[in-house]
């Protein structure tokens, strides 16, 4: 399953190659995002893991969208 999900992904990255960590200062943000998440799971606050998990990805996401979108008007 893991393949088949990797080898998909790999297909539509081809629509946008730049890294969403390319994007402003994303890479320190991201790393403070993973450090807050891995100090609630250290903590083992699940809640407070499952919101910045989710805020992390939803913020990835939306960056990837963006991506998308001028590699579509290009």
């Amino acid at each position: 399953m893991l393949v088949d999900l990797l080898e998909r992904l790999t297909t539509h990255l081809v629509h946008a190659p730049h890294s969403t960590l390319s994007v402003g200062d994303r890479w320190q943000t991201a790393l403070a995002e993973h450090a807050r998440m891995l100090e609630a799971i250290r903590t083992r606050d699940e809640p407070m893991a499952r919101t910045l998990a989710g805020d992390h990805m939803n913020t990835a996401r939306e960056i990837r969208l963006t991506l998308l979108r001028e590699a579509a008007t290009r």
